[in-house]
């Protein structure tokens, strides 16, 4: 008596986890739906969250995570777009994962019609706000046709000048944010928020909403 299903042989498996990496790189990971993994290796592959239909985990991280895209896109661009609601994203089921968000947001000061971004965060460390935003575009827009490479792969060519042996000592290379200084850097409002959500992964929106800025040195 058999189950019908068959298992491949090595060479087939192979084949068919090219073909699924094919399909879901063609999207830079962004669109997947309708690709399928192949069977065995579903908790390897990417998972498909649906934000408007249905609930999705982490909803504080992943919300700030699509934040810092757009602070990103803002600094860059000299816009001021705001996050207007979350559409789906994808992640790896791992500890540390890259998020592959896809995003709508609104330029709040030109009043433009509302665009739908594509915003990507790499975590290095799973639990520690050790991350970097590599992708934050509006969709439909190329940011790099290279292949991906992690920036651990990067080779220095030559010496390294050495590191100032007074490189932090004083404090004159710091200074206090006034309070009306705060008002035009929500940037650093949003880092907090990111460091407290890495390390408790289960606080809620409104207990976020409780934190409060009373010093910054920048």
């Amino acid at each position: 008596t058999t189950s019908g299903f068959e298992e491949p042989n090595d060479e087939e498996y192979a084949r068919r986890v090219e073909s699924y990496w094919r399909q879901v790189y063609e999207s830079d990971c962004f669109d997947i739906e309708g690709v399928r993994a192949p069977p065995c290796m579903e908790m390897n592959g990417l998972i498909t969250f649906n934000c408007l239909s249905f609930g999705y985990p982490d909803r504080p991280l992943v919300n700030r995570y699509a934040r810092l895209g757009l602070h990103r896109y803002n600094m860059k661009e000299g816009t001021n777009f705001e996050l207007d609601c979350l559409i789906k994203f994808n992640k790896l089921c791992i500890g540390a994962s890259s998020y592959w968000i896809t995003l709508a947001a609104r330029d709040t000061v030109a009043r433009s019609p509302m665009q739908t971004f594509q915003v990507q965060v790499d975590e290095k460390r799973a639990r520690l706000l050790d991350l970097m935003c590599s992708i934050a575009r509006v969709k439909g827009e190329t940011t790099t046709t290279a292949p991906f490479s992690s920036h651990n792969d990067c080779v220095v060519d030559g010496r390294l000048p050495d590191w100032p042996v007074d490189a932090f000592d004083g404090s004159q290379r710091f200074y206090l944010a006034e309070g009306s200084e705060l008002l035009y850097t929500h940037w650093i409002h949003l880092y907090l928020e990111l460091a407290v959500c890495k390390t408790h992964m289960s606080i809620s929106d409104k207990d976020l909403s409780k934190l409060k800025i009373v010093k910054v040195a920048i």
